[in-house]
């Protein structure tokens, strides 16, 4: 199980400290989302990450549709703003915010033609928010989840959900239902919010990832890591696991 803490960032020089204290305490990557800025924020905060940790993981969270980040990274590495592609893009809902299945298939359709024209694109580890909180997608309930999964995962390269609301952990049978509809197809899952070193037990053999902030920060949305907490959530997911 892959533990990627997501900083809560306000500039570069936080976003550094921040996602240094998880590299040094085990974790296999790290998320990026601009609490105080915008998205040109996060890439001038991803700048400073990547140029202190170039080898490492780090995955980029717009809070946007996916189209929209898509088109901002090409356009970033098209005028040199970046020189290399972020190795993740993580968005809440893989459908652009629509509930219309036309509207959804018409809007993933072109969302993969834009992944596809580009090799850098292309490259970059898609995960897209499914039966995710605070969307129209949201569900807590297994099969109606499982269902979004298996509609949705031909877009994907990692389904990625999430319980009710920030720090709220999702279903264990939700988990265990959506892990089953995407091994159907190879595909991971990852939960962003909720998993903490004390309630992993509940989804040891169903969640390949786990994105989490607020259970790992002094205080929800600080921005300011809590070393301790990170070194016994990447404990318990690397024990479990083994």
């Amino acid at each position: 199980m892959r533990v990627t803490p997501v900083v809560h960032a306000s500039s570069p020089e936080q976003a550094v400290e921040q996602a240094g204290i998880a590299f040094d305490e085990g974790a296999d990557g790290v998320f990026l989302i601009e609490h105080t800025g915008g998205p040109i924020d996060l890439l001038d905060d991803y700048k400073a990450v990547r140029a202190a940790y170039g080898d490492r993981y780090i995955g980029l969270n717009y809070l946007t549709d996916p189209l929209s980040g898509y088109r901002l990274t090409d356009r970033a590495l098209e005028l040199g703003y970046i020189n290399q592609p972020p190795d993740a893009l993580w968005f809440d809902d893989i459908t652009g915010f629509t509930d219309d299945p036309i509207l959804n298939r018409a809007y993933m359709n072109k969302l993969d033609a834009v992944r596809r024209k580009n090799p850098q694109l292309d490259k970059i580890q898609l995960l897209g928010g499914v039966a995710f909180k605070y969307t129209p997608s949201y569900t807590d309930d297994a099969q109606p989840a499982a269902t979004q999964v298996r509609d949705l995962e031909s877009f994907l390269d990692v389904v990625t959900t999430s319980g009710p609301g920030t720090n709220e952990a999702p279903s264990p049978t939700k988990i265990a239902a959506m892990k089953r509809a995407a091994e159907e197809h190879n595909k991971p899952l990852a939960v962003a919010s909720g998993i903490s070193a004390d309630n992993i037990k509940d989804y040891i053999g169903n969640v390949d990832q786990i994105l989490v902030a607020s259970s790992l920060e002094t205080e929800p949305y600080s921005g300011i890591f809590v070393p301790e907490r990170i070194r016994e959530l990447v404990r318990a997911a690397k024990q479990r696991a083994s």
